[in-house]
């Protein structure tokens, strides 16, 4: 297996040098023309990246898996049991307190439908914390054993393709002419969209000095309020109260409606009569369209979608964490070709 795994990387190596020189290997023909890597849209190459990434980490739970095994397999001939009894002993989990469960359905209330009471829900909730803490458990698990020398996953990670964003126009701030730029593409009622806005606050003066943040409405709501408070963005732009009314437009995100620009452009003390005249104008409704348009070309299917300079941070982990080490690594990157 290791010679195996070995050829594979050299193939990739030899693959990334030929690239490098412009070669790349035939992915397709059409009418007996080659087209490689290169000849592929941004979109198209944002989704092959999507599917190997997908592949990876159901790759990477398999070969945990194994680890895991192999783990329990040299623990039961120590302890001179079965690896089924050792693993059950491993994983056991004391039956949750009422409250922690009450906590879990504080956590969990907002997702719950309303005609369904704690009491309703309680067993199932006390089986899904059951299987959180299971599965904390064989995540430090798995962080133990990979950290002990000897012990590793030998499977490398898909690198997501660099696009080519057209930021011009759209509303940033930061270093205006950094080395590093991060663009965000969002909705205003996406939830995950609020998780990335507050962390991306939290973090904002540590980097403020040497990124450029721009932000990219990419409405995706079918109710149409997010298409509507995001017209309403390009307006406060008008007046220089992009930020302001951006912030307040996420900080009250679950009041978010149809009327909120208005109700927003008031709190701002805009120049209302403006403000609505804007709003009602073909400009506002051309400008968030060509931001989602944008979005698309370049293979954004879902919010929010993060780049640090054109390459998609994958946040399927903490967002703080997965955005730190993309910024910290572009930053330091730069420093070298300097």
């Amino acid at each position: 297996m290791r010679t195996m795994l070995s050829y594979v990387t050299i193939g990739i190596l030899a693959f990334l040098y030929f690239s490098s020189l412009g070669f790349s290997e035939t992915m397709y023909k059409y009418k007996n023309k080659e087209f490689g890597y290169d000849d592929l849209s941004s979109a198209l190459k944002q989704e092959l990246y999507d599917v190997d990434y997908q592949t990876f980490k159901k790759k990477q739970n398999l070969l945990e898996q194994a680890l895991v095994d192999a783990y329990f397999a040299e623990q039961a001939t120590k302890e001179k049991k079965s690896a089924l009894e050792v693993q059950e002993n491993y994983f056991k989990i004391a039956d949750p307190k009422e409250d922690e469960i009450k906590a879990f359905y504080e956590k969990y209330k907002e997702r719950i439908p309303q005609n369904y009471t704690y009491d309703t829900v309680k067993p199932q909730l006390t089986a899904m914390l059951v299987r959180e803490k299971e599965e904390a458990k064989r995540s430090d698990l798995i962080k133990k054993l990979t950290a002990e020398k000897g012990n590793s996953i030998e499977l490398k990670e898909p690198e997501p393709p660099v696009v080519s964003i057209n930021t011009a126009g759209y509303p940033f701030k930061g270093a205006e002419k950094a080395s590093v730029t991060l663009v965000e593409f969002a909705d205003y009622q996406c939830p995950h969209c609020f998780h990335a806005y507050s962390t991306i606050k939290k973090m904002w003066p540590k980097f403020e000095k040497n990124v450029k943040l721009v932000y990219i409405d990419y409405p995706i709501n079918h109710s149409g309020i997010s298409t509507v408070v995001a017209e309403g963005a390009f307006c406060a732009a008008k007046q220089n109260k992009y930020w302001e009314y951006h912030s307040m437009a996420f900080e009250k995100q679950k009041e978010l409606k149809k009327d909120s620009p208005e109700k927003f452009a008031k709190e701002l003390k805009l120049n209302e009569a403006e403000f609505s005249k804007c709003l009602a104008d073909q400009a506002s409704k051309d400008a968030v369209a060509n931001a989602k348009r944008e979005g698309d070309r370049i293979g954004v299917t879902g919010t929010p979608a993060l780049f640090v300079n054109g390459k998609r941070v994958n946040i399927s982990r903490s967002v703080e964490e997965a955005l730190t080490e993309a910024l910290n690594s572009a930053l330091e990157a730069n420093k070298k070709v300097l």
